[in-house]
């Protein structure tokens, strides 16, 4: 086990704080804390994250590099080290570009972030060993190092495919606007499904903010209401998009589960015609 040394805190939230280290040889890293005294369940997504990490071997998907529950040595609650991205977040790309009124290539959004995440996704559900749903897909869980190669980041209320999931989703777990309606919708002992089509509607969001810098209003997870109509094709702000990627990205994100894409598979088959024609 490496000794980390804390450079600086570089971000914080409810449930624990994110901090830049050094090993003694000099290695970056990120060491991601939780709280000493955090709620079980916040421990218990916290574990779930680490497990995840620690069973998957992708190169879309962060690395672990060294954990501790018992949050010694030094001084601290439970945390884990992960590979320091130097690129930063597909959130804060995303204000950057936004902020001066433009908006994402087609063909380098398909490239850089649909396509690998496509892949780091499909092989989560698809882990031999430890198939799990990742349930909080948005762009600041989607990092990049210096060279824009992207990965996903932030398991922690990733489920296990496997087994009974504990409630992650009660409370507002997942983020509105990017999470899916079943998953705000369900609750013990409902009827509803959360399966691996609640991680193709949240990629689908993505890639419609990408294209057209809003976050189109399908479902609004603060009030449950459900909207009626679907939103404006993307090609309504972005006008070289074709009707076919309109109608892959509208797809994706269809409210009901049963006109949504059914697996990866399915949007990589439809997609990549459309990345070859760019």
């Amino acid at each position: 086990m490496a000794n980390w040394n804390i450079h600086k805190e570089i971000d914080k939230g409810g449930f624990g704080k994110v901090y830049e280290v050094r090993s003694e040889s000099g290695q970056k890293a990120a060491l991601k804390e939780l709280l000493k005294d955090s709620h079980t369940a916040n421990l218990q997504r916290f574990l779930t994250e680490i497990k995840i990490l620690q069973n998957y071997n992708h190169k879309h998907i962060i690395t672990i590099l060294d954990s501790n529950i018992q949050g010694n040595p030094p001084n601290y609650g439970p945390w884990y080290v992960m590979e320091f991205m130097e690129g930063g977040s597909l959130r804060n790309k995303n204000v950057e570009i936004f902020r001066n009124g433009k908006l994402w290539s087609q063909k380098w959004a398909l490239q850089h972030v649909i396509f690998p995440v496509l892949d780091a996704i499909q092989y989560a559900h698809e882990h031999k060993s430890f198939p799990s749903l990742h349930r909080d897909l948005k762009p600041a869980n989607l990092l990049f190092t210096d060279q824009n190669h992207i990965k996903v980041a932030d398991w922690g209320i990733g489920k296990d495919i496997n087994k009974q999931s504990i409630a992650l989703t009660v409370g507002g777990m997942g983020t509105p606007g990017y999470c899916s309606p079943e998953q705000w919708l369900w609750f013990p002992g409902s009827n509803i499904t959360v399966d691996g089509r609640t991680d193709i509607y949240s990629l689908g969001i993505i890639f419609y903010e990408m294209m057209t810098g809003k976050i189109p209003q399908v479902f609004n997870g603060n009030t449950g209401q459900i909207f009626a109509s679907p939103p404006p094709p993307p090609s309504h702000n972005h006008v070289s998009i074709s009707r076919d990627l309109d109608a892959v990205i509208l797809k994706m994100i269809a409210y009901s589960t049963t006109e949504r894409y059914q697996n990866i598979h399915q949007v990589k088959n439809d997609l990549q015609p459309i990345l070859n024609s760019l």
